[in-house]
This record gives C-alpha cells, structure tokens and sequence, in this order.
C-alpha cells in the first residue's frame, strides 16, 4: 500500500489505474490528507500481527502495539457490521465524480459479488 501511495505522487494517473483496487478509498484520502499537511508525515511499514507477545516496550515496539490494537478495534467492527445484515448507505466524498447505490446500499468495493449479492445471483 505504501508503494501505491508513493506512485500516486510519482505518475500522475496512479489514481486513476488503481480505482479498481479494494484499498482504493483509503489510499485516495490518505494521498489527499498527505497533500495538505506543510511538512509531510514519514510513512513505515509495520509487522503485522505481533500481538502474540504480552505488551512490553521492551518485547514488542509502541508502533507494533498500535497496530495489533487497531486491528482488534477494526475487527469488533466489522463483527458488529455482518451482525446488522444491514448496509449502510455512504455519504458521498466530495471529491468523487460518481458513486453507485443499489437497493438503498451504496456499493464501496467488490463492484461485481456486491451487486450480484443484492439481485441474489449465485455468487461467482
């Protein structure tokens, strides 16, 4: 992901070859949020799923944490989601030209098993 994020100041159509991709949201508002800030952020790469050590400065990094507690917060999330069954509609970014809602559901990845889950097709 850093890759990309580093190609989208590179080449100017990086964006765009990459709006297929599953991350594409993210890296899109990452890239903008970057551009505003006078004196960019170092962005590193960090091992994931070090969360099998007790927590201790000395034994795992503060960022190795971080990033093991965000998984968690992210994971009870999505948990909570799949129990609704329902989802939500999205707010529309400014910045983006076209967004597609089907059945009252905003389509935010996964185009094609997205929208055959809601005509209930057989999934591919």
């Amino acid at each position: 992901m850093i890759d990309k994020l580093e190609a989208y100041d590179e080449y100017l159509t990086a964006p765009l070859a990459t709006v297929l991709d599953s991350e594409w949201d993210v890296l899109l508002a990452l890239h903008r949020a970057l551009k505003w800030s006078r004196t960019p952020p170092k962005i590193s790469w960090v091992k994931s799923h070090q969360d099998d050590m007790v927590f201790d400065k000395e034994a795992m990094p503060l960022n190795a944490y971080l990033n093991s507690e965000i998984d968690e917060l992210a994971t009870i999330g999505l948990r909570r989601l799949k129990r609704l069954q329902e989802k939500p509609k999205v707010q529309m970014d400014p910045e983006t030209a076209i967004q597609f809602h089907i059945n009252n559901r905003t389509i935010t990845r996964d185009l094609k098993q997205t929208t055959r889950e809601i005509i209930h097709l057989i999934p591919l």
